[in-house]
């Protein structure tokens, strides 16, 4: 994707100033002449004297609307009077008349004393100049208006008056190379809007589908006054869409940028932002002053963001800096052309740098997930060389036997109580998250097992435990082992664990307790002080690791000695665990 934009962007670069250097191969364009309002015939007469009427730059609008004039002199050398065929060029938001020496060469559209008498015409025009008039000399061009259409709140007017040979290059061939761009743009829209609709949680594709859509939309625009030639009255339409359109790409671009690097304080910054658009929309006179300073303001501000975002070391940051300061510099070197000539490029080199920060991110993600994937199968692993240890399996086997030999019948409920629990592991394996009757289930066989092994009648006991809630597997079967290991129990003594569910003030959140009972010999690596552990044992470790897999940074642990010698274990973790895979990369850790 990035080789495509970059293609587009060298061909603007190498083909552009081939396409400026042929539009120029025609006359200068004309800027100044004399204005008068009001409506004579002989206004239009070559000798006819014009000098006490004001001389004016002929783009700025005038002061009202209805019928004038504009009369502006040409001198035509040897050289320039051979060129032909010769042609008068008008862009203007007007209806119009053109004289050529007082020969009426074309009309465009009617011109009307009244609203309802004109009929406007389209923005751009071009008179033909009968050969037998385009002679050496001086001669003088009339121009009969009416713009009743025009908005008053318009600064500009008349956007060209060419006189000379037809141009090599036509409007419309300029708008080319922005039409590729736009191909560009909307490949990234198809593209990230696909992976966005994959994976709706990376919003920043989103973001930057809308945004590149967004873009196409104002290049389009951009282009419209040289595809369609349109009548005059639609160009205020033009312009308010542009404005919005703009408004829209740079709070898209400030969003995208903030979201992308996790920026502080971003409704703020959109916010004020907004404020900011709609202010100079509403305040500034001028569309292009009004563009200009969103431009100014966007651009900006998403530099800023980078920039911060590359000093805090956030992947990406350089490259959103890089594609972000071209956009800015194109900006402040080309001024108001900007957004007319030189939109197009500035932002494919901008799209390149914010891809990069995707690229990039791509691969962290992808980085995360292998990890997630890893830690995954180290879990199950450890699951189960937890559970099927030699010691494990031999010292349980051993107590089968003698089962068998002594006693056949308890012997065979002792293997099916064993069976039951290798089983339950099995189906517990490759799951993130299991049933909490399911892990129930596994700690009575497994108390079972371990019933038969040291002759006492252990037993699990549950008060108001939700069994169709999730947990992670065999959580409460670690703590039941550790408190196995850590206590000894005498034949025929009666041990009950206490697995109690909280209702809490807060119904996101569910509390378990585990009550441990004491046995007959005090948990290890105590502290006389506190009795808080000195060093985590494994089973706590892998407690610890799958309750992070499944609530990043939302879980608290704690398990401490009881005053009457148990052991007392606290979980408390979200109430809407789903086991929905995580993302990697919604969790800091």
């Amino acid at each position: 994707m990035p080789r495509l934009v970059l293609l587009l962007l060298a061909i603007w670069v190498g083909v552009s100033p081939a396409l400026e250097g042929r539009a120029q191969d025609g006359p200068h364009p004309v800027w100044e002449g004399r204005v008068q309002f009001g409506d004579d015939p002989a206004w239009a007469a070559p000798d006819y004297n014009d000098h006490d009427w004001p001389t004016r730059r002929l783009y700025l609008a005038p002061d009202t609307t209805g019928i004038h004039w504009i009369r502006v002199p040409v001198a035509l050398g040897e050289t320039a009077a051979q060129a032909l065929p010769a042609r008068v060029e008008l862009a203007v938001l007007a209806a119009s008349e053109v004289y050529w020496d007082g020969v009426r060469i074309g009309s465009n559209g009617r011109v009307g004393r009244t609203p309802a008498e004109e009929v406007q015409g389209t923005i751009h025009a071009t008179f033909h100049i009968p050969d037998s008039l385009y002679t050496p000399g001086k001669h003088a061009i009339a121009l009969r208006l009416s713009n009743h259409a025009m908005p008053r709140d318009f600064s500009y007017y008349l956007y060209s008056l060419n006189v000379g040979p037809y141009k090599t290059c036509t409007l419309q061939a300029r708008t080319l190379l922005p039409l590729l761009f736009v191909g560009g743009f909307l490949f990234i829209v198809v593209y990230c809007g696909i992976l966005f609709i994959l994976n709706p949680k990376r919003r920043a594709l989103g973001m930057l589908a809308l945004f590149c859509l967004v873009v196409s939309l104002l290049i389009g625009a951009e282009s419209l006054r040289a595809l369609v030639n349109y009548t005059y009255g639609w160009h205020a339409v033009r312009v308010h869409a542009i404005t919005g359109l703009t408004a829209a790409v740079g709070l898209l671009l400030l969003a995208f940028v903030a979201e992308q690097f996790d920026a502080p304080h971003q409704g703020t910054v959109l916010a004020g932002s907004g404020l900011a658009f709609a202010a100079l929309a509403a305040f500034v006179p001028g569309a292009d002053y009004a563009v200009m300073g969103m431009y100014v303001i966007a651009l900006g501000g998403a530099l800023a963001i980078a920039g911060w975002a590359a000093w805090r070391g956030r992947r990406g940051g350089w490259m959103a800096v890089g594609g972000l300061t071209i956009g800015f510099l194109v900006l402040v070197g080309t001024g108001f052309g900007f957004a007319s000539s030189y939109f197009s490029p500035a932002f494919a080199a901008l799209v390149v740098g914010l891809l990069a920060t995707l690229a990039v991110q791509a691969h962290r993600d992808t980085e995360r997930r292998r990890t997630a994937q890893l830690r995954e199968t180290r879990l199950e692993l450890e699951l189960l060389k937890r559970q099927i240890q030699p010691h494990f399996l031999m010292n349980t086997i051993t107590a089968a036997m003698e089962w068998i030999e002594a006693e056949p019948a308890e012997g065979s409920r002792f293997l099916g109580a064993l069976a039951a629990v290798l089983r339950r592991l099995g189906e517990m394996s490759g799951k993130r998250l299991v049933r909490v009757r399911q892990e129930l289930d596994l700690c009575r066989s497994y108390l079972e097992v371990m019933s038969y092994r040291v002759d006492a009648a252990l037993t699990l006991d549950t008060r108001g435990v939700d069994p169709e809630a999730w947990m992670p597997p065999a959580i409460l079967h670690t703590l039941l082992e550790n408190g196995l290991t850590h206590n000894s129990y005498p034949a025929g003594h009666a041990a009950v664990f206490v697995l109690a569910e909280e209702r809490l003030e807060n119904p996101d959140r569910r509390r378990y307790t585990l009550t441990t009972p004491p046995g007959t010999s005090a948990p290890p690596n105590t502290s006389p002080t506190n009795g808080a552990a000195r060093n985590e044992g494994t089973g706590l470790r892998y407690v610890r690791t799958r309750l992070e897999e499944v609530a990043p940074g939302a879980w608290t642990l704690r398990s401490t000695p009881d005053a009457g010698g148990g052991w007392t274990t606290v979980i408390e973790v979200p109430a809407d665990l789903s086991p929905a895979p995580v993302n990697p990369t919604s969790s800091a850790h």
